[in-house]
């Protein structure tokens, strides 16, 4: 829900889904009715393999957006982890 604090007025995004039961008969008279540009739309739509929708969770949004390491932070990291397993590694 989103407002607006100087009108005060609160704007809600409604998303609206109809189901209607069409008997199939009813179906294909309505597509014979469509024109050939309008059946050649329905064809190309009916033929698309469908890809399923991708709901990407806060975490995966933020963790895509984020902040990365730069080259020479990660330059940085691999000296400094080599400097301490030099260090572990090495008698006293």
């Amino acid at each position: 829900m989103q407002s607006n604090f100087a009108t005060g007025i609160e704007f809600v995004n409604l998303d609206m889904e109809v189901k209607v039961q069409i008997p199939f008969n009813e179906l294909v008279a309505i597509v014979r009715q469509l024109s050939p540009t309008q059946k050649a739309k329905l064809q190309k739509e009916l033929t698309q393999a469908v890809k399923p929708a991708i709901k990407k969770s806060r975490l995966t949004e933020l963790l895509l957006n984020g902040p990365v390491f730069t080259d020479e932070q990660i330059h940085t990291i691999e000296e400094t982890r080599k400097s301490i397993n030099q260090w572990r590694t090495e008698p006293l």
